[in-house]
């Protein structure tokens, strides 16, 4: 392999490293400071951004992509964004931020930080495809320290003000995305109108997968905001934080086999690939409920000492996780993303249907637990249906069978100790 493009990977992973990081301890300094309430209303506000952004940046980066890809400027794609990215980006915040039930000032700077940030998508995307990734490396990790710089000087006054927080945040947001990326020629063509002619593809097709992805992935937070209230949100967002960052993990050795996925057809799914991806995936989640009580003690974050408990029950994620993600690369590459769309349809069915039972037969302080169970369990039934799927056209040990169906087990017997043995009921 070409030592440039290894050099420029290394590069883009250890930035990726840093930003995680940093971002990280912008949380523990949060969570630390903050109360769980101002905390659950923070992490509300940016949980629905990132909503917004999985949906909309990304069905237009990919839209982007393919029209580049055809000849077109990033430049003159920059109109196009203007109106229609911009439209999408109000569109989406308004009706995220209801759902929320945020205030009209937040959801009105989100709307504002997204329509900017987003008009630069199209050069954004540009410098991707290119390879040229310096200045989003750069981008990212000045975003990522002026968010904790602002973070910890909030934390030094006396009383922070967790709306003017979130502005303050959404503002930096928006203003280094047009430093970086837009200059006065940029911004002359945002407004060469004539430009949008030129597109004659529509970006309807790129909304659906990101559409049910997002839906699928957010509605354990959406039911507990609605059924328990933001304390809850608090909590059930803390714990993702100490699971989501684990995941650059996951993106490391999935692009490590990419290469291998596009080239060999009769790919085989044996024992080694299966414990290259399983075994990080299994250490990881039966080490952190044990080591996280070590963790938030040292941090200080004793709002949120619960949190390892939780754990118990939402940690299998990650191995579940790290074993079909595997799987639905596989599936994606070879051109199967109408069953990975009708896959997550039926996954968010299938979770929906056991919140209702939750919403109806249990009481709202056993809800994290659940959702967290419930959506573990959800995750295993499409890692089983990507098995049999891949089980069609190529060798496939039994094993990735096998494992999400302990994991089921492993769940339902975490449920059934929680509510009728360990005082949960």
């Amino acid at each position: 392999m070409d030592k440039n493009i290894i050099k420029s990977a290394l590069t883009f992973f250890s930035s990726s490293v840093v930003v995680q990081f940093i971002n990280f301890m912008s949380q523990v300094l949060l969570m630390k400071y903050l109360s769980v309430k101002d905390f659950g209303l923070y992490s509300l506000s940016f949980e629905g951004l990132a909503m917004c952004n999985m949906v909309i940046s990304s069905a237009f980066r990919n839209f982007y992509m393919r029209e580049i890809n055809k000849g077109i400027n990033a430049d003159d794609l920059l109109s196009y964004q203007l109106i229609y990215g911009s439209l999408w980006c109000i569109i989406s915040t308004v009706i995220v931020g209801l759902v929320f039930s945020l205030s009209p000032i937040i959801i009105t700077a989100m709307s504002i930080s997204m329509v900017i940030s987003s008009v630069i998508l199209p050069v954004w995307v540009e410098l991707l495809v290119s390879g040229r990734k310096k200045k989003i490396i750069i981008r990212d990790v000045t975003y990522a320290i002026c968010t904790i710089v602002s973070i910890a000087f909030a934390c030094l006054l006396d009383k922070i003000k967790v709306q003017g927080l979130i502005i303050v945040i959404l503002t930096i947001n928006a203003v280094i995305a047009i430093v970086f990326f837009m200059d006065k020629k940029k911004v002359k063509k945002l407004f060469e109108f004539d430009n949008i002619k030129n597109i004659e593809a529509s970006i309807t097709p790129f909304f659906l997968v990101f559409i049910v992805n997002t839906v699928y992935n957010k509605i354990g937070v959406t039911f507990i905001n609605q059924f328990a209230g933001v304390v809850f949100v608090a909590k059930y967002l803390a714990t993702f934080k100490f699971i989501t960052p684990l995941f650059f993990i996951q993106t490391a050795l999935i692009s490590s086999v990419l290469p291998k996925f596009k080239s060999d057809n009769n790919f085989k799914f044996d024992m080694r690939y299966f414990s290259f991806f399983a075994m990080p995936g299994l250490v990881i989640s039966i080490l952190l409920p044990f080591i996280l009580p070590i963790v938030i003690d040292m941090l200080g974050l004793h709002n949120y000492d619960q949190i390892p408990h939780f754990l118990t029950f939402g940690s299998s994620i990650i191995f579940i996780a790290f074993i079909y993600g595997s799987l639905a690369n596989y599936i994606s590459i070879k051109g199967g993303q109408k069953l990975i769309i009708k896959t997550n349809v039926v996954g968010v069915l299938v979770y929906v249907a056991l919140l209702s039972l939750v919403y109806l037969f249990c009481d709202k302080s056993h809800y994290i637990e659940l959702c967290l169970s419930l959506f573990v369990i959800t995750e295993s039934f499409i890692c089983m249906r990507y098995y049999s799927e891949v089980k069609k056209t190529n060798k496939i040990n039994i094993v990735f069978l096998i494992a999400p169906l302990l994991t089921i087990c492993l769940e339902l017997f975490f449920i059934l100790h929680f509510l009728y043995i360990g005082g949960g009921k």
